[in-house]
Formats: C-alpha cells, sequence, structure tokens
C-alpha cells in the first residue's frame, strides 16, 4: 500500500503522529493510519489503519481519503470494493492528491471500479498526477503521447515529460546506466541497472533486461529462459505488447515455461487486441495449422490480410503466406484422393505436432544446425548483394502486381517459387547474423542492434517496446 515518506525515525515520528491526532490534527491521524498499513514505527494493523483513515477521512483528509480507498481496493480488513474505491479516489483527487490522480488513472486504464476502460479519462488523469510531480504518472502520461492512445500523439510533449522524469526519478537513472553501459558494450552492468529498474517497477526495466537475455548478449546459464519469461511476463501485465508477442512466443516455443499452444494462442489474441500486425500475422499462422486453435484456412487468410493492412512493409511474408496456404488448402483438399496406405503419411507433411513448430519437426534441429555457419552466412550475404544489384525485389512487385491482375495459376506458382527463396535467404542471413553475435568468445556476448526504449532513443522505443505502464 502507497505511504507518505517519514523524514523523523519511525518510533519518534510515532510519538509525535499520536500526539498531534489527539489534539485533533487530521493530517495526523491520516499518517497514523498509513503508518499501522505498513508497518512503520508499529506492528502492522489494517484494522488501526483503517480506524485512522476513517477518521481522517471523515474530516475530508485528502490523505485519509486515499488510503481508506487502498484498504478497499486491496481488500485489506474491509471487502475488497473497487466502485468504493473509486469514490473515495476522486475525492482525494479533488483536493489535488497526486497519487489518487494517478491510481484513478490505472483504474480508467484497467477497468478498475469504473463500468468500463476509458484510456482517455486514463491519460488525462495522469497528466494531473504528472503536473502535481508524480513521477510513474510522467511516465505513463508520455508513453501514451508517444503512442497517440488517449491522446494526440505528440512526441515534443512526451520528451518534455520523459526529460523530466530523467532528472527527477531513480528509476529513470537506473534505466539511463543501463544506457549507457549497453552503448559502452559492457553489457553485464546495463542488464543489472535494467533489473535494478525492473524490481522498482518500471516496465521499461523489465523489457529491457528481457530483452537483452533473449537476445544472449549476457551469459546467464541454465536459469535464462526462465528469468527472460518472468520479466517478459512482467512487462507485458504491464501492456507492452512487444513483450506480449515475446510472452506468446515463449509458451508457442517452451521457452522458459511449459509449452501451452492454447495459451499461446490467448496471449497473441491478447496483443492482436492491441492491433500488432505480428499477432496477426502469427494468428493466422497458427489457424493455418490448427495450432491452440480451430483450424481454418478461410479466418488464417483474414488475420493474414488483416497483418497486411495493419503493417504496410509486411507486404512480402503476408504474400507469401497466402500462397502457401493456397498450396496447403489444396493438399489438404486432396486427402480423400490419396490411397489409404500413404494417407498416414500424407497428413503428417502439412501439420504440426508437439513439441515441433515447424513442418519439419525432429529434423528442424538438424537443419538448423547444417545451416549454423559463417560460410554459408557469407554466401547468403553476397546473394543479397546481387540480388540488390539486379533489382529483383522490384521484379517481384512487378510480377505480383501482375499476378493480381491476370489472376493466373501459372503466375501463382512463380510467384511462390520466387517469394520462397527471397524469404529463406532473408531470414537465414538474419539468423546467422544473431549466431555470429552469439558465438563470440568472453563472458559477454556482443552483437548489433539498440536497446528498446532508452530515453534518448525515442525511435527505438517506437519501434521495439511499443508502450507500456507503471500498473498498481
Amino acid at each position: 500500500m502507497p505511504v507518505c515518506h517519514l523524514m523523523l525515525p519511525k518510533p519518534q515520528a510515532m510519538h509525535y503522529f499520536e500526539r498531534a491526532a489527539a489534539a485533533g490534527d487530521v493530517d495526523a491521524m491520516a499518517h497514523l493510519g498509513h503508518m499501522f498499513a505498513n508497518g512503520y514505527g508499529a506492528k502492522k494493523s489494517y484494522e488501526t489503519a483503517f480506524s485512522w483513515l476513517k477518521l481522517a477521512a471523515d474530516k475530508e483528509s485528502a490523505s485519509g481519503q486515499f488510503g481508506l480507498a487502498c484498504l478497499y481496493l486491496y481488500g485489506h480488513h474491509v471487502e475488497e470494493d473497487q466502485e468504493m474505491a473509486y469514490k473515495l479516489m476522486l475525492k482525494a483527487a479533488g483536493q489535488g492528491h497526486a497519487e489518487a490522480n494517478f491510481f484513478i488513472g490505472i483504474m480508467h486504464h484497467k477497468g478498475l471500479g469504473v463500468r468500463r476502460k476509458n484510456i482517455q479519462k486514463a491519460f488525462q488523469y495522469y497528466v494531473a498526477a504528472a503536473q502535481a510531480g508524480h513521477v510513474p504518472a510522467m511516465y505513463n502520461a508520455a508513453m501514451m503521447q508517444l503512442s497517440g492512445k488517449g491522446t494526440v500523439k505528440s512526441c515534443k510533449s512526451a520528451v518534455g515529460l520523459l526529460k523530466q522524469l530523467a532528472e527527477r526519478s531513480p528509476e529513470a537513472a537506473a534505466l539511463q546506466k543501463g544506457h549507457e553501459y549497453f552503448f559502452q558494450s559492457d553489457y553485464n552492468l546495463a542488464l543489472l541497472s535494467y533489473l535494478e529498474a525492473a524490481e522498482m517497477g518500471m516496465e521499461l526495466g523489465q523489457s529491457n533486461a528481457a530483452w537483452l537475455l533473449h537476445r544472449g548478449y549476457v551469459i546467464a546459464g541454465g536459469m535464462r529462459a526462465n528469468v527472460t519469461f518472468t520479466l517478459t511476463q512482467r512487462s507485458a501485465d504491464q501492456g507492452n505488447v512487444a513483450s506480449l508477442l515475446l510472452m506468446a512466443d515463449s509458451y508457442l516455443q517452451g521457452e522458459g515455461v511449459d509449452q501451452d499452444w492454447t495459451r499461446s494462442a490467448a496471449v497473441y489474441y491478447d496483443a492482436f487486441q492491441e492491433r500488432s500486425a505480428q499477432a496477426m500475422f502469427n494468428l493466422g499462422f497458427m489457424h493455418e495449422f490448427g495450432v491452440g486453435v480451430v483450424k481454418d484456412f478461410k479466418l488464417a487468410k483474414r488475420f493474414y490480410l488483416m497483418a497486411k493492412h495493419a503493417q504496410p512493409e509486411a507486404f512480402l511474408p503476408v504474400q507469401i503466406a497466402c500462397l502457401w496456404l493456397n498450396v496447403h488448402e489444396i493438399w489438404d483438399a486432396a486427402l480423400p484422393f490419396v490411397p489409404s496406405q500413404l494417407k498416414p503419411f500424407w497428413m503428417r507433411v502439412l501439420s504440426l505436432r508437439p513439441p515441433y513448430t515447424t513442418i519439419l519437426g525432429e529434423w528442424g534441429a538438424v537443419v538448423k544446425r547444417l545451416f549454423a555457419t559463417n560460410t554459408l552466412l557469407h554466401f547468403e550475404q553476397v546473394i543479397g548483394r546481387l540480388f540488390a544489384f539486379l533489382h529483383i525485389g522490384d521484379l517481384v512487385a512487378m510480377v505480383v502486381s501482375s499476378d493480381e491482375d491476370s489472376d493466373s495459376d501459372s503466375s501463382d506458382i512463380t510467384v511462390l517459387v520466387v517469394l520462397v527463396i527471397l524469404l529463406l535467404l532473408v531470414l537465414r542471413a538474419r539468423n546467422q547474423r544473431a549466431a555470429a553475435r552469439a558465438g563470440q568468445a568472453g563472458q559477454v556476448q556482443a552483437g548489433g542492434g539498440g536497446v528498446q526504449g532508452a530515453v534518448p532513443q525515442m525511435r527505438e522505443r517506437l519501434r521495439f517496446a511499443g508502450m507500456g505502464f507503471v500498473g498498481l
């Protein structure tokens, strides 16, 4: 439960507050309530805290109203009552209580004690709390301005809030230290700084620490996957869409958590609600193969096309996926005409079976080892330069365009072959770059790329991290 900060030693403060409360001082009553609720200067007692806070709240103390609201919100000594908590928070906020304004913002954002979520109102209360100097409210308001959720998108206004945050927040100072260590290639200290911020409740610290571990910048032993998942889950709980995607990936692959395709699909759907193009694409894949959801080719295609609409840059992978979907659909439609002795084989070819997440099944690991060579990486880079020199990307676009006009089956096959080759080359080059980074000698693995979300790197924040919030 939130509490005021006391400068005096706790027992001495308790003594003076009791004397002041006995003399009728309302603020002293509220302070005593907070101290008993948190066990400062006395044994923790929600019952005694409730008595003092109720007494202060009845005398219109904003601090008392806020403390009493917290007891109702968390169900301490009284039955949990979010609506009552909201009413008391409103009274405290009306008197300019910064923490109450922040909590009302959180309640509107999460739909607690109100009829429905309202991110516009959440932003208004975050701003009110931020103007009173509330640090987490500054962060939340800035993230909403960056993404344009609940307000007009404004990088300039967000930077102003984040500048204040960096200047006065120990959490943000830890984040800034982590950012500086990262660009000095001291990934161990960067991770420690982000973990420090993560333990203080900063979503950005959680997501950045998870990102470093997931990308292999720090050797963390056998518990790496479990720690990464825990940090990712905490970040996702605070609204980070990128963390939601990584969390769904973990359930899909069984990394750091038991493999659960149904749970993976559910988390992807959560990210889909936030208009994530990656989640849309992945749900298309899951519906195509019946992974954790009902197998449905029409729904799969719908998700693929939604991904292209949400993010035009996804045109190439979506085009490949849709063409492959046509092949998959034809393959399944041919099953009734396949001789009975071949049906088991036919059904296994284009299907996924746990724990494998590719149609290669157990051969996937073998193929991965065969492709994991620096020689192939250099070869693919040469091929990539050749493709760029010959403008093959323009050729593909022209072929796709003609395919949309002519609706020809032969054109479909041509496009499919060309796009699949391109996709394989791009994916292998990307995987090999990651493998090359991970294979460097030393205790700390080096590599390119940027840290998501450090305060001076607003573009990186928008690109990698999405939006995160400090919650209850």
